[in-house]
């Protein structure tokens, strides 16, 4: 049967329709079709470049996560090479015959290889649990791997759990680069190795002959900061820890290339942090534990007799480790937070006089989980957004410091979509603090706007410049908060401060909320709202506050001292100090900033809860909180809450999110939840 030409051109006006429709009907706008990078990786000549984006990909109205392997080969062209519902852990052969990567399994997930020539994938290794980080070695004949310890499965004579029984260790393993080679394990149940988001908690020596690596006795958060670095011999398998990692918390371990150094971030000693107390006007009592946990330093180890020293401090104190630069004379180090300028990545000088370089100026923001050094340490690669520019890959010799963009993804925005800048204002005590304004394209500096405040985590986190057309995220998790194009297009102006206790200020700043969360913080947060209203850009009458993890406690515990928020939101934030202290899996989180244990003093604890002030709130308050959420900030502190409003006919809702944790990660949910918080901030416009 013939089709007219007539049909057609309505089939295809339907078609684009519904497309426009949907685009314009979804909360979440030009973040749909915004395309993230995952991870950048240069090959070991730089000639090639591997790199992962990620997606949301719609199918039967339901939407999910979609991962492209992408390969951008010496001749500048850029081929798409697989597609998966999840790929990670990019890493070249020496040899760049082959890319490397994790990806699931038949049951779990899983080693695979890819060949650079004939683009087959074939599966390399599939563990009895899931592989977490792998490194292959430089004789490209082994791979080690971290994993879940498997225990022999034995009858139980009961049926009762024993608390923190189901945390396994992470162990370390060692296999052959075969088919077939059933894997080594190198570490007994006394360590369970360290993961962190740059290095994977380990590394191979150069001669491929030993694997330093981080651990700490226990698993679980509530050992976080007792990691010491030991270095295994694998010809003997004699295991020796680094002395002066005893006593300093000391993970993300990296040998030089010359095999002479290994380089890790260790904490301040209780004597260094004394100190830097003092060289900050602090004396008793002594923050101890908050300035030993929230200043780190670069040291070095001799690899051969474990001599140690430290390397000059980075301006905020508290660098991540990239990796050794070619000649390996510099560490290569990454610090997410500059004021509200952005991430910075400096190289450490081996001679502790000299001072930090500054080898990567941005003006935007490069997303911490992308960062790669090829094998050779001579280029990097990372993902880079503006405000106004989408995340693409970059890569950048680290030597002729000059970023080239290797990808080309398509704006998600036709349009302008506002503008942000830094501001600053005097605090009720006369100190400045800075923080962000966002402003739509049309924005009208003698129009009085709705104001939304938007509050960071943490506390120590910091705002900084990112795409517009998206959201504040980390991988797949999505601050539903935070999806600004979307909140500009509700009417509001946007105002992100940087209160004390902010990070990428410096470790004073950093610690100046110990013993004072809940007001020091709270108090420069209002003062930039009576800036903001002072300078006759914001309506004193349409003002909304809303915040997610610490940011969603400022924003309940605001409104509970202060009823100018006409609509506030409460995402998954901490409401009671003293049950806080005991259900959550960060117990030290609470005596590092309050400066003792609730059973010591419970003067503060019950002084900054919210839920002892849930009679002030007269601000409508939505509370969302991760189903999932039953450790970082236990999905029980927004129910006591939600239950004390409405028990006293407050005007309160609660959605908690289906099989999420601290911060969603199911896009269907986010759009939900965005939709929702859209909803409610209307009450304030």
């Amino acid at each position: 049967m013939r089709i007219s030409v007539w049909f057609l051109n309505i089939i295809f006006f339907l078609l684009c329709s519904s497309n426009i429709f949907a685009e314009q009907t979804s909360p979440l706008g030009s973040a749909l079709r915004l395309n993230r990078i995952s991870q950048v990786v240069p090959s070991t000549t730089g000639k090639q470049t591997a790199f992962i984006a990620y997606q949301i990909q719609s199918s039967a109205n339901v939407k999910k996560w979609e991962y492209i392997l992408y390969l951008r080969d010496s001749a500048g062209r850029v081929n798409l090479l697989i597609r998966k519902d999840k790929i990670s852990s990019l890493a070249w052969s020496y040899d760049e015959k082959l890319i490397y990567f994790l990806a699931k399994g038949d049951n779990n997930n899983a080693l695979w290889v890819l060949d650079t020539a004939t683009h087959e994938v074939s599966k390399v290794l599939e563990y009895k649990s899931d592989i977490l980080a792998f490194k292959l070695s430089p004789n490209n004949k082994y791979i080690a791997f971290t994993a879940e310890e498997q225990q022999e499965n034995t009858k139980q004579d009961s049926t009762l759990i024993e608390k923190n029984g189901e945390i396994k260790n992470i162990c370390l393993y060692l296999v052959e680069i075969k088919r077939n080679a059933a894997p080594i394990l190198l570490t007994s149940n006394h360590y369970s190795v360290s993961q962190f988001f740059v290095y994977p908690g380990f590394d191979w020596a150069p001669n491929s002959k030993a694997i330093v690596f981080s651990y700490q006795p226990h698993p679980g958060l509530a050992y976080t900061f007792q990691n010491k670095i030991a270095v295994i011999n694998l010809e003997n398998h004699q295991l020796k820890t680094i002395s002066y990692t005893e006593n300093h918390n000391s993970t993300q371990p990296a040998y030089s290339l010359d095999g002479q150094w290994i380089a890790y971030q260790a904490s301040s000693t209780t004597s260094e942090a004394k100190n830097n107390l003092i060289k900050m006007g602090v004396h008793s009592p002594y923050p101890l534990l908050l300035a030993m946990t929230k200043s780190n330093h670069i040291c070095i180890s001799n690899a051969k007799t474990f001599e140690t020293h430290c390397l000059a401090d980075t301006f905020n104190q508290d660098p991540i480790m990239i990796g050794w630069n070619q000649s390996s004379d510099h560490v290569l180090v990454f610090d997410p937070y500059y004021k509200s300028e952005g991430p910075k990545i400096y190289a450490l000088n081996i001679n502790p006089a000299i001072p930090p370089k500054l080898i990567v100026i941005t003006e935007g923001f490069i997303e911490p989980l992308t960062i790669s050094l090829n094998n050779a340490h001579n280029f990097l690669g990372f993902g880079y957004e503006t405000a106004t520019n989408a995340p693409q890959a970059f890569i950048t010799n680290t030597n002729l410091l000059h970023m080239e963009k290797i990808s080309d993804f398509k704006e998600p925005s036709s349009k302008p979509l506002g503008q942000m800048k830094s501001i600053q204002w005097n605090s009720f005590d006369g100190k400045t603090i800075e923080g962000i304004l966002i402003t739509p394209e049309n924005y009208n500096s003698k129009k009085k706007y709705p104001l939304l405040v938007s509050v960071h985590g943490g506390p120590a986190a910091a705002w900084s410049k990112r795409y517009l057309g998206g959201c504040d995220e980390y991988g797949e998790m999505i601050d539903p908060t935070t999806c600004w194009n979307n909140l500009l297009n509700l009417g509001f102006i946007i105002f992100q401060p940087n209160p004390r206790g902010s990070d990428g200020y410096g470790l004073a700043f950093r610690l100046a909320n110990f013993k004072d969360i809940g007001n020091v913080d709270y108090q420069d947060i209002i003062s930039g709202v009576d800036h903001l209203i002072q300078s006759g850009i914001v309506d004193a009458n349409h003002l909304a506050i809303a915040g997610w993890s610490y940011g969603g406690y400022l924003a309940a515990w605001s409104i509970s001292q202060s009823s100018q928020f006409k609509a506030a939101v409460d995402g998954d934030g901490n409401t009671d100090w003293i049950s806080y202290e005991g259900t959550s899996s960060q117990p030290l989180f609470t005596k590092s900033y309050f400066g003792n244990f609730f059973w010591e003093d419970d003067a503060l604890y019950l002084k900054r809860s919210t839920i002892l002030y849930a009679k002030n709130i007269q601000t409508p308050l939505l509370i969302l909180h991760g189903e999932n959420d039953t450790s970082q900030v236990p999905i029980t502190q927004s129910i006591e809450l939600y239950t004390a409003l409405q028990q006293q006919g407050k005007n309160v809702k609660m959605f908690i999110l289906p099989k999420q944790g601290h911060v969603p990660n199911d896009i269907n949910v986010i759009e939900e939840s965005v939709a929702a918080i859209d909803s409610w901030l209307k009450k304030a416009l």
